[in-house]
């Protein structure tokens, strides 16, 4: 478990500012994951978080390369195929090849990696799809033509009454659950935004979900 106080200075930190998590990952890691802490590595977070505390907003820096977001979508999903495979779950990847646009491929892989990381810890048995593909039919937050990236699993699926509140900030379905901030699809919809897209959810309860 964290330390003493940790969970409610980290929710304060993001909740005065979002955008530190992005500049700062590891403030996600240790609420989402809680790896094994021994006294150096509590020392070493405390006084990051310590710093944190005392800054102020700041500004998102988004880079904008060429990218082959068809490979991009393989690689974040072979980093958890090992997962998927102890878990019992099928993880497939599909679609178009050599699908290439002007982003930030190490914000892009950070949705993929949340959005991967859910499906493996939500769902209990089936698979994980991930598909990366063209579109032409102006569903592009900017209009005109874009290229989508779908996570579908075959987990519980979610109410459609809590399809929009999964997206604010220190939200979780199962309030229990004993993982989880309920930061992590906040922070992702919000990075999609910043780079000219959008995170959204396709579910239903027992028939798993899509965000895209």
């Amino acid at each position: 478990d964290l330390p003493d106080g940790w969970r409610a200075r980290l929710e304060l930190v993001a909740r005065e500012n979002l955008a530190l998590i992005h500049r700062h990952p590891w403030m996600l890691e240790i609420v989402t994951f809680r790896p094994p802490m021994g006294p150096g590595v509590i020392a070493k977070y405390d006084l990051e978080l310590r710093a944190l505390e005392g800054i102020g907003l700041t500004d998102v820096e988004m880079d904008s390369v060429l990218t082959d977001v068809s490979e991009l979508a393989r690689d974040a999903a072979e980093d958890f195929r090992a997962q998927a495979t102890a878990a019992g779950l099928g993880l497939e990847v599909r679609g178009s090849e050599n699908l290439s646009t002007q982003t930030d491929p190490a914000r892009v892989r950070q949705i993929l990696s949340n959005l991967l990381s859910n499906a493996v810890k939500y769902t209990a048995q089936g698979s994980i799809t991930v598909k990366a593909e063209a579109r032409s039919d102006g569903t592009s937050p900017r209009g005109g033509d874009c290229i989508a990236i779908h996570v579908t699993d075959t987990g519980p699926g979610i109410p459609a009454e809590k399809q929009q509140s999964i997206f604010q900030e220190f939200t979780r379905l199962d309030p229990e659950a004993p993982h989880g901030a309920g930061v992590g699809l906040a922070i992702s919809r919000r990075i999609a935004r910043l780079l000219g897209g959008d995170l959204t959810v396709e579910s239903a309860v027992g028939r798993g979900s899509t965000f895209t």
